[in-house]
């Protein structure tokens, strides 16, 4: 109420201000930034904890693999005998006999015998003795590593699919499995004949004695695993190496 020059009373309507359009489109949009940043971050944390749960059951498991065939070399011996020659193909259950060979003409029919020569590069399988002279085998069949355990020299019991156990579980996968053996022959054998280093497995022939010269080295296995876990953009990899020796000393 206020009064005017001529002295009559005048009412006067309050106007009160409200927010304009621009003023709510600004105001739409910051909240709009503010959301989508915090569904961004929040997506974002959830896949670092899939891709850290990935990585951490893809190294458990790849450790318990890698563990266990370290626990095999310190406790036993490597299994020189096999890699001179063990039976590979022509069995119906596996695709491997497994047994030990001198020539094809020991293998089943359709398999070969391979030699292994383990100063030309890693080789695919591991293949131990315990200290009860059970031969320990492992292998990388697929993505998943699997042991299998002979009881006598001769008997093929790996040859039989059923008789491997994996090691590794179904989510994580195995891509490499590689095992570097040093020496390249036994260092538990007794000295044999030779005239040419081709006599030898050491490939050293002493021509002074004429015997075969032996590795004054304990057996010991680098083993090398690439594994990986989860799928696409949460696929995580690890690879794995370590060097184990033997425990057993009969010098």
């Amino acid at each position: 109420m206020k009064y005017t020059m001529n002295g009559k009373k005048e009412n006067l309507i309050s106007k009160q201000d409200g927010f304009s359009l621009m003023e709510m489109v600004v105001v739409l949009a910051v909240f709009s930034m503010t959301a989508l940043m915090a569904v961004d971050l929040f997506v974002t944390i959830t896949n670092v904890q899939r891709q850290v749960r990935n990585l951490q059951a893809v190294q458990s498991d790849a450790r318990f693999a890698m563990e266990s065939m370290v626990r095999e070399v310190k406790t036993g011996t490597i299994d020189y005998e096999f890699y001179r020659g063990y039976c590979r193909g022509g069995s119906e259950e596996d695709g491997n006999d497994y047994s030990l060979c001198t020539s094809d003409f020991d293998c089943t029919v359709g398999g070969e015998c391979l030699v292994v020569d383990l100063s030309d590069g890693p080789t695919d399988i591991l293949v131990t003795r315990d200290h009860e002279n059970n031969q320990i085998l492992y292998r990388l069949n697929g993505d998943a590593i699997e042991v299998c355990s002979n009881r006598s020299l001769y008997r093929a019991r790996c040859a039989y699919g059923a008789n491997w156990q994996t090691v590794t579980p179904e989510k994580v996968k195995m891509t490499e499995m590689a095992m570097y053996i040093f020496p390249f022959s036994d260092p538990y054998s007794t000295k044999t004949s030779c005239t040419v280093h081709e006599d030898c497995d050491s490939g050293i022939c002493d021509t002074d004695t004429n015997f075969c010269e032996i590795p004054d080295f304990q057996p010991m296995v680098t083993i090398v695993l690439e594994s990986e876990a989860g799928k696409d953009e949460d696929q995580e990899k690890i690879n794995l190496q370590t060097t184990a020796t033997s425990m057993i000393y009969r010098r």
